[in-house]
């Protein structure tokens, strides 16, 4: 992405005046709706490498940092792409070295409390103990330490630990380690008002503390688990105005899933929610790329994985190669899945601390040691307009945090040479050449000093009137004088060519969107002209020549006419043309150079500018990674000055047979510059239009006529085409199951028909998951699928097909009065030691000897699900087995509310039971475990102090932990 205003202003003036009211397919050159990966090595037309096979698991946990990175870089499009991210990243991992013992890092955390007036420790208002446990979740989780946490055999201590702060920015001793308790005045958040109201109103100095907000998701949000902000690295942009993506930095989390104390949500209740979302806040992606099996998470270390997982079921999600790594922290299973960072994740986090604007400096924070805080700066900056003509001003305005005593300005040209340097909060600049400008505002006090980058900010246009030329890149001593070539990234930009159009001369202008060395997906890359006097034309025109050969499939660019009367302080689209319609010579997916035939000319009424003092015309690439496109003979005219008759009518289209709902761009074609025009299109929408090259929107089947008269001030000429635009049907598509039963667990096929070519996507991820009529697939819950048909001339239509999954809920076995007891079902078939047992179809059997034992239950519809296995020792002889391992007890000591938690196979009732010192039972309840991992709170505050025993039992299991009361 761009590093310049000019860009996301371009962008949204074009999508907002054209887009939103046209097909933006039709200016992609019909891309498809779905997203594509691009490869940096080679673009990629062929499909996927999958088989008709698909099971996604359970999709429980939600984590919204991906969509929040998005957002945020569209406000803030200085940060650039998280491509350009990743390319510096992996030139920063190269000098990192993580073999043997590294500095331990400590990082210091303050938790934004947020409740609605509710007291400390109910509800959100969480309690400072569940704070404490989450600290203490993270430091096992990235140290590797403690029984079950981060346990992999793969698994690497990242050597980051976390703290409480123990001061507020100012220096006071805070009331409570590391916790800002804030009343929000709301019940429920979501991400839009986090991001513009609560963040940038409570935030602490990120360069001195992690910050982390606990909320009450609602709204569209309201399942969300939690998300965070990803980092910057050092050599990207400055950020924007009011600090920009500084007052939002940190780490947001659902307070139900925070810590593993307190009124949690199985099964995201173990802290694990803020250990993914930090590894998010120090780099780290999905396991799965956000994509599928080709698309990295830039880790070797960890497979590939197609989608992401939701349970603890080990899977093989991409064919051959490495299972699905279901314990790694980055993935989306349970909590108690989670168990590992690798050593390529650990490089990318120490990386990121090394480099990275707010985390780097947190290794030199004392806020966790009670000591009096840095104060340096923080430093920001507004101006007044990033647009103008040579000679105006623009006022910079110095914002930073903490009094800075210096304030010190630098100023670029876009070579990078040092222009000038001030010193004061405020500046106005005069800019008195045309280009790019960056600025930079150091501020310092006695505590340190801060700097914020701006690059290529500030596009200067020229101010001095041309009347009309024509601009042919002949003299290249004088070519482009005046104007300004806009390429802030100083990448690949509009170079000079040794071809020129139609043979004539010998040089144009050409811009490489086909290059492999990067992807310019997204950019935009400029010709913005001299200021153009109007005041004395009546027919003002702009008349050039280009070539263009579209690459193919998903990879199309775009030539966008732009016109600004401010001096470029704002910009309005005019004129368009974009992939197959932007072609003139036939697709390639060789580096394209046209000859003498393969040129094509534009002309463009600019009647309505007519008297304007000052015009400024932009011609921009917007590039798709297509192929090169090639401009000549740039000439603004008064075309009052060419003409001498009446017009000679004559228009066209890029394709005259479309697809029922496309939208046609028309052109006019006329000779001697008309001035009016009058189209006519039956079947379309709209039937008429006065514009010079409408866009006309076909939905229903059939040949149409097309008419249009143009007129100038000798004269008019009209014509009819008939039958000149064919419309072709969309495929009519049909979804269904056809073999097998939708049972969960269990494979099933799906079948479409009534096309020639199917597309299967995944509606949940987007992603693109098969490519043929028939997808077999197996399936835990309700699941829906996009089906992308397209007939033999590429007529695309749409299906969304759910499925509804039909399961019995997982079985339970208890052993109750010398009979194995499953939970209820329509049906049962047992087994021992995975042998089914004949006739052992009832809901309860007598075993028939020690072993394993496993029921299949049967729901109505015949769908089945299966037991954990149940371990049954009848020989007699053997005490319980002593289960003290998998259970835990704490707080120890406590006060009163103690927290029992359990991590095993057992399942069905069990007896807990509390005594004392002289082995008194003093409480006792019944608890019923159906899942690996159960958390029960006991409250021992009516109980004398002392020494108790709290005892779990089973008929075959019991344990037993050892607690004080104080």
């Amino acid at each position: 992405m761009k590093t310049s205003v000019l860009l996301p202003f371009l962008m949204a003036l074009f999508m907002a005046s054209l887009c939103s009211a046209q097909n933006l397919s039709q200016f992609e050159g019909r891309l498809k709706k779905r997203s594509h990966n691009h490869s940096l090595q080679e673009k990629q037309l062929q499909p996927p490498a999958t088989t008709g096979y698909y099971t996604p698991i359970v999709r429980q946990r939600t984590c919204g940092t991906m969509e929040a990175d998005a957002a945020l870089r569209a406000r803030f499009p200085e940060l650039g792409t998280l491509d350009n991210f990743e390319r510096q990243m992996q030139q920063a991992l190269q000098n990192q070295d993580i073999r043997g013992p590294q500095e331990i890092i400590t990082i210091p955390v303050i938790v934004h409390v947020v409740h609605n007036g509710q007291a400390p420790g109910s509800g959100p208002n969480i309690s400072q103990a569940q704070v404490q446990s989450q600290i203490d979740a993270l430091n096992e989780d990235y140290r590797r330490s403690g029984a079950g946490f981060n346990n992999h055999p793969a698994g690497a201590d990242v050597e980051i630990q976390f703290a409480l702060a123990l001061v507020d920015p100012e220096g006071n001793p805070l009331p409570e380690p590391g916790i800002d308790r804030i009343n929000g005045g709301r019940n429920a958040w979501e991400d839009n008002a986090i991001e513009a109201t609560l963040k940038p109103s409570t935030f602490w100095d990120p360069n001195r503390y992690c910050n982390i907000w606990t909320v009450q998701f609602g709204g569209s949000t309201a399942d969300l688990l939690g998300y965070a902000q990803f980092p910057s690295l050092s050599s990207l942009p400055g950020l924007d105005q009011n600090m920009g993506p500084a007052q939002t930095d940190g780490v947001v989390i659902r307070w139900q899933s925070f810590g593993r104390v307190g009124n949690l949500a199985p099964p995201y209740d173990r802290g694990r929610t803020a250990t993914h979302e930090i590894g998010h806040w120090l780099g780290l992606r999905h396991i799965w790329g956000d994509g599928g099996c080709a698309v990295d998470d830039f880790c070797a270390d960890t497979p590939p994985a197609g989608q992401p997982n939701y349970s603890c079921i080990e899977v093989n999600s991409c064919a051959g190669g490495d299972r699905d790594m279901i314990e790694n922290y980055m993935d989306y299973t349970e909590d108690a899945c989670m168990s590992i960072f690798t050593n390529n994740q650990k490089a990318r986090i120490r990386t990121v601390m090394d480099v990275s604007p707010r985390r780097k400096e947190l290794k030199t924070s004392t806020v966790h040691l009670g000591g009096a805080p840095s104060g340096a700066p923080v430093a920001s900056f507004t101006v007044s307009r990033r647009g103008a003509c040579t000679g105006e001003s623009i006022t910079f305005n110095g914002q930073a945090s903490n009094n800075p005593t210096s304030w010190q300005w630098a100023f670029y040209n876009e070579q990078g040479d040092l222009l000038a340097t001030f010193s004061g909060q405020q500046q106005t600049i005069n800019f008195n050449a045309p280009g790019l400008y960056s600025a930079t505002l150091t501020v310092s006090n006695a505590s340190g000093s801060d700097e914020v980058v701006e690059n290529n900010l500030i596009t200067i246009v020229s101010s001095t009137l041309t009347g009309p030329f024509t601009e042919d890149l002949e003299d290249l001593g004088i070519a482009l004088e005046d104007w300004v070539l806009y390429n802030p990234d100083a990448d690949r930009g509009f170079q000079i060519a040794n071809v020129s159009s139609y043979g004539i001369g010998s040089h144009s202008l050409v811009f490489d969107n086909y290059s492999t060395q990067d992807d310019p997906s997204g950019t935009v890359d400029a010709l913005i002209s001299p200021a153009l006097d109007f005041s004395g034309l009546s027919n003002p025109y702009l008349y050039f020549e280009h070539a263009y050969a579209a690459y193919g499939g998903q990879y199309s660019d775009t030539l966008v006419l732009f016109y600004s009367v401010d001096c470029g302080a704002t910009f309005t689209p005019l004129w368009y043309k974009g992939g197959t319609e932007l072609a003139t010579a036939p697709t390639t997916q060789s580096p394209f150079q046209p000859n003498t035939n393969q040129w094509d000319w534009n002309q463009v009424s600019l009647g309505f500018l007519a008297g304007q003092p000052s015009v400024h015309l932009v011609l921009a690439n917007l590039s798709g990674w297509g192929n090169y496109l090639y401009l000549d003979a740039i000439s603004f005219i008064d075309g009052l000055d060419y003409t001498n008759s009446a017009p000679e009518v004559d228009f066209g289209v890029a394709r005259t047979q479309v697809c029922a709902g496309e939208l046609v761009q028309f052109q006019d074609y006329s000779s001697d510059f008309p001035n009016g025009w009058f189209w006519q299109f039956e079947g379309g929408a709209p039937s008429s239009s006065n514009a010079q090259h409408p866009f006309v929107q076909y939905n229903n089947p059939g040949f149409y006529d097309v008419s249009l008269t143009s007129a100038n001030a000798f004269g008019s000429d009209g014509i009819t085409a008939p039958n000149y635009i064919e419309v072709v049907p969309l495929p009519n598509l049909n979804v269904a199951i056809t073999q097998g039963s939708p049972c969960g667990g269990q494979p099933f096929t799906l079948t479409a028909s009534g096309a020639n070519a199917y597309e299967w996507y995944d509606q949940r991820s987007g992603t693109l998951v098969f490519e043929g009529p028939s997808l077999t697939v197996t399936l835990y819950e309700d699941w829906e699928f996009t089906v992308l048909g397209r007939n033999n001339l590429g007529c695309e239509s749409e299906e969304q097909f759910v499925v509804s999954i039909s399961s019995p809920p997982t079985p339970t076995i208890n052993f109750q009065g010398g009979q194995l007891v499953s939970s209820a079902a329509n049906g049962y078939q047992w087994y021992l030691n995975g042998a089914p047992l004949s006739g052992a179809t009832q809901q309860s059997i007598a075993p028939q000897g020690s072993g394993n034992y496993i029921v299949e239950v049967f729901g109505p519809d015949g769908c089945a699900a299966l037991s954990q296995p149940f371990l049954l020792d009848l020989t007699g002889t053997s005490d319980p087995e002593d289960i003290s391992a998998s259970m835990k007890a704490f707080p120890n000591p406590t006060t009163g509310a103690l927290q029992l938690e359990m991590d095993n196979l057992i399942l069905g009732s069990l007896t807990i039971e509390v005594r004392n010192a002289l082995g008194q039972a003093v409480l006792r309840q019944q608890v019923e475990k159906r899942a690996e991992h159960l958390s029960v709170p006991l409250d021992l505050a009516g109980l004398p102090n002392g020494l108790y025993a709290v005892t779990v039992e089973q008929e075959a299991y019991r344990g037993v932990k050892r607690i004080m009361k104080h």
